[in-house]
């Protein structure tokens, strides 16, 4: 099986491998080092990417929709929400995919509400209100049907945080950019 997981080196990319990887960018994350976690999961996005589909690690596989997630959470907290939000919906539809494959797994419709919030969050930051709202509604929409009460108040603390930019002392919304029709918030 593993000779299925040739990366472009010749090695080979295991399960567990992409485990440790994956934890050792998490941990470079989570202690700040963007640079080392940026660069950690794009050589891991490419050992995935140079696997063919139908692959357990290949493209379109679950690790490949995680490695996308966790190279967006870089790219956002770099400040570069433009390529976050390209990554974040490359992320999505796999996980749409996978999901249209098993509709019943739990772990991947989770796992499309927080890429959800992510998106909402990046789609925020580049002041684009009325899609960050649609985004959240949708996140609130899966949390409702999970009766995931912790999703349901993370998307409506976000829903919240939007309306208060808009309607708040922002100077995105002195200026109006985008904010009309995101103080709809929370509805459905």
């Amino acid at each position: 099986m593993a000779e299925a997981f040739k990366d472009v080196q010749g090695g080979a990319l295991t399960r567990a491998e992409w485990l440790r990887e994956s934890g050792l960018g998490e941990d470079e994350l989570a202690k700040g080092d963007l640079r080392a976690a940026y660069t950690r999961f794009t050589k891991l996005l490419e050992q995935i990417e140079a696997l063919p589909e139908g692959t357990p690690l290949g493209r379109g596989s679950y690790g490949h929709c995680l490695t996308l997630g966790r190279l967006a959470r870089c790219l956002s907290d770099g400040r570069q929400p433009t390529g976050a939000e390209k990554r974040l919906r490359e992320a999505l539809a796999i996980i749409e995919a996978l999901i249209k494959q098993q509709p019943g797994d739990q772990i991947y419709i989770r796992q499309r509400a927080m890429l959800l919030t992510d998106l909402g969050d990046v789609l925020q930051d580049q002041g684009k209100y009325s899609q960050a709202r649609e985004t959240y509604e949708e996140r609130l929409k899966i949390a409702k049907q999970q009766a995931d009460l912790r999703g349901q108040g993370v998307a409506q603390g976000q829903l919240g945080t939007l309306a208060e930019t808009c309607n708040g002392g922002s100077s995105m919304a002195s200026t109006g950019q985008g904010c009309r029709g995101a103080e709809r918030v929370g509805g459905g």
